[in-house]
Order: structure tokens, then C-alpha cells, then sequence
């Protein structure tokens, strides 16, 4: 399975969304599988888009029953065959980092996020902010272990005026993020990056 994990902040700016969005309809147009965690903000965007452009979705979540009240609805007016889900034409796969709900439900979600990274080929960074105090890792999280296990990694120049987002953006490419521009240059530089 071909395919990308979309990450970044769950409260983003309304262009933001809107570009996280674009770039799940864009890889699901392409037959790239989106990888998302399912949290709310850039997460569900791209799940939108994907969805919306009929594609392959594989939803790492921390645990069973999902935690996300959007993937809780969603999942319950889908049709369920085989072990998927559809949504209209798209399919989506579901995958718990965890069997059951920890006592420390950080260990859960840190889970989710290297085990999306580790099914994905590549990760794009849509729109994060600096982190605050117990909120706002996961985005952090994943680039750092995409890194270490050498995929690729894009980040979004920010499309805001935000401090938190132009400091995250400074961070993540001094991590390694590579900075792109638009969703067009983040299929061009993962399909080169797959020969």
C-alpha cells in the first residue's frame, strides 16, 4: 500500500483546513492512500477530502471505540464488509495502535502516531503550531520518527500570520521537514522520491 500520513495541528487556521483538505482530495485523486490519525483539525480535513475524492483511507487510531466523535459518526453510517468501511466510493481501513484504553491515554495516542508513521511511505505536515503545555506533540512526534526511519518529510510554509505557526514551521524544518509551497510540489517531490 502506497501512501502518506497527513499530520498537523487539531486547531487549525480556516486555510489550513482548507489546504489540508486539498491535499487528502489530491492523494486520493492520485491513488495514494491518505494516513491520518483521525484526531480533530488537519486530521479530519484530509479524511474529508480523501473521502470526498472517493480514495483509500487507512485511519490509525489509539484505541477502540474511537476516541473522535467526527470518526465515531463516521463509522457508524458506513458499510461495513470485509473488515472496511465505505463512505460513498471511498474505503476506509481501520487500524488501533492498541487493543484497549490505557490508564495513561498518552501511551495510546503516541502509539497511533508511530504506527501511522510506520505504515506511511512519506509524511506531510499541513499546518502546526508550537506546542503548549500537554497539547500539541503528536505533529512533533511523528516527524521526529519519520526522520529517524529516513522518510521523507514535507512541511507547509505557513499561510498565516501566526507566531505559534511560523515558530513550528522553523522547528520542523530544523528537524529535517522539507518546506513546500503546494500541493502540487508535494506529489511531485513524493512521486520522485518513490523511484
Amino acid at each position: 500500500m502506497v501512501g502518506v500520513m497527513v499530520a498537523g495541528t487539531r486547531e487549525p487556521s480556516p486555510q489550513g483546513a482548507a489546504l489540508a483538505r486539498r491535499v487528502g482530495y489530491a492523494l486520493a485523486r492520485r491513488g495514494i492512500t491518505l494516513i491520518t490519525g483521525g484526531a480533530p483539525g488537519v486530521d479530519v480535513e484530509a479524511l474529508r477530502g480523501a473521502i470526498e475524492a472517493g480514495g483509500r483511507i487507512l485511519l490509525v487510531l489509539p484505541y477502540m471505540p474511537p476516541p473522535f466523535r467526527y470518526v465515531q459518526e463516521l463509522l457508524s453510517k458506513a458499510e461495513r464488509r470485509n473488515g472496511c468501511y465505505y463512505v460513498g466510493n471511498a474505503t476506509v481501513f481501520v487500524k488501533a495502535a492498541i487493543r484497549r484504553v490505557p490508564r495513561d491515554i498518552r501511551i495510546a495516542f503516541a502509539a497511533r502516531t508511530k504506527v501511522a508513521v510506520d505504515e506511511a511511505d512519506a509524511v506531510v505536515v499541513v499546518e502546526a503550531k508550537t506546542p503548549t503545555e500537554g497539547r500539541g506533540w503528536g505533529t512533533y512526534l511523528a516527524v521526529r520518527h519519520a526522520i529517524t526511519r529516513g522518510k521523507p518529510v514535507y512541511v507547509f510554509e505557513p499561510l498565516v500570520d501566526d507566531e505559534r505557526v511560523k515558530k513550528a514551521f522553523e522547528i520542523l524544518r530544523g528537524l529535517g521537514a522539507r518546506p513546500v509551497r503546494s500541493v502540487d510540489e508535494v506529489l511531485s517531490r513524493y512521486t520522485s522520491s518513490r523511484r
